[in-house]
């Protein structure tokens, strides 16, 4: 059996957090006589894995777990990009579990003992990866429409219906195909260690789906992504200079409208049930306006680390696929197994760094985060409760000196 797994032509980046160390993995090249340059590969990958693997999960897992807290707390939840958002952060989550999972065996911990354990680790590390990646194209995508389209046709399409619908079919799909796929690995005794590796029978099979996962989890996404990524960002910083005067007739227009031809404010002796349809229509286009840039802001700023952090390792999963696709006899060489492997950092860095991709993009998100750390100091809570009180007596008095006139007062 060895003689035959070592001319597998099975892809590592389908399965490469099952086991990432070379010197486990049965379908490792087998290596040349080393010069300095594989050496220095060496040297570098085990020290990423002893060192950058443990601050990853373990900045990224706590801190993906307070944005979701966070944006549970935020002014619009309700956005459809909100609901994309959380799934993102889940499956990252999730990602980064498996990552710890894969350094303990590592470490020498004989996690793989179990066979479910196996099975489990195969299923999260490849359903996660799709997820993560496929939400982020359907977040690029929310914000291409609140961009490009006009408010009336981005409300209908942006929703949290319809965003809930395209979730569960997506969860649905990689459910259906990857724990198919997590059954066809089990656990090979190589020397005194488990690993985790695709069955003998099934090999020919996962050659088959990997060519197929280049398409669907590497080529298609991340051109998606690109083209969406470019044509928001272009058409976002062409209507950034028009819009705040668009904003400003739009709210005239409705004055106009409401006053006949008076442009300045209504008199003291209106009706105040106009006054506040007005204030209340006004609020809502504000809040709609709000609504809108936090969308495209975070939206262009997570496929833009997605794009920087993700498409080297994709890139050269892709090359390394055509190339065992039109030269079959030509091996992998070690050092493109090595680059593989170190390139396999940025991508999990990404699912670590959405906390901080968050506090630079969204204003809702910081006010949240300032909202939770007053709200778990006694005393911060305490200042905040004065000013507050101050502010509203002080909103007060400015209304009652503002129609002396005024009858009812």
């Amino acid at each position: 059996m060895e003689n035959h797994t070592r001319d597998m032509n099975f892809s590592i980046p389908l399965q490469r957090t099952l086991d990432e160390d070379y010197d486990n993995s049965i379908n490792a090249p087998q290596p040349p006589p080393l010069d300095p340059s594989i050496e220095s590969l060496q040297n570098t990958l085990g020290k990423m894995q002893t060192y950058a693997s443990p601050c990853i999960f373990c900045i990224g897992i706590p801190l993906n777990m307070m944005s979701l807290i966070l944006i549970a707390k935020w002014c619009i939840k309700k956005a459809s990009m909100t609901q994309y958002l959380c799934v993102i952060l889940i499956a990252d989550v999730t990602l980064l579990t498996n990552l710890l999972l894969v350094w303990l065996t590592q470490r020498g911990f004989d996690l793989y003992r179990l066979g479910a354990l196996c099975h489990f680790t195969s299923f999260v590390s490849q359903s996660s990866s799709f997820l993560s990646l496929w939400f982020s194209v359907c977040l690029a995508v929310d914000g291409f429409i609140r961009t490009c389209c006009n408010e009336t046709k981005s409300k209908k399409l942006c929703t949290k219906i319809r965003a809930r619908v395209v979730i569960l079919c997506l969860v649905a799909c990689a459910t259906a195909v990857y724990l198919n796929i997590s059954l066809m690995v089990g656990v090979f005794h190589v020397g005194t260690k488990n690993v985790c590796y695709p069955l003998n029978q099934y090999v020919a099979t996962l050659n088959t789906l990997d060519k197929i996962d280049i398409f669907v989890n590497v080529i298609l996404p991340y051109s998606g992504l690109g083209y969406l990524f470019l044509h928001t960002c272009i058409v976002y910083l062409m209507q950034n200079v028009s819009v705040p005067a668009a904003v400003t007739q739009c709210l005239q227009m409705r004055g106009h409208k409401t006053y006949g031809k008076e442009v300045n404010p209504p008199s003291n002796m209106q009706n105040r049930e106009e006054n506040t349809t007005l204030q209340t229509n006004d609020s809502k286009i504000e809040r709609a306006i709000f609504v809108r840039k936090e969308a495209i802001n975070i939206s262009l700023c997570l496929v833009m680390f997605t794009l920087i952090l993700n498409v080297p390792s994709a890139s050269l999963r892709t090359y390394n696929t055509m190339q065992r696709i039109f030269f079959p006899n030509r091996p992998m060489t070690m050092d493109k197994y090595l680059w593989q492997q170190l390139l396999q950092y940025p991508y999990y860095l990404k699912s670590a760094c959405n906390f901080f991709l968050l506090l630079l993009a969204s204003g809702a998100f910081r006010e949240s985060m300032v909202g939770l750390i007053i709200s778990s100091s006694p005393i911060l809570s305490r200042i905040q409760s004065v000013v507050n009180r101050n502010s509203e007596n002080g909103r007060e008095r400015v209304s009652i000196e503002a129609d002396p006139d005024d009858p009812e007062v």
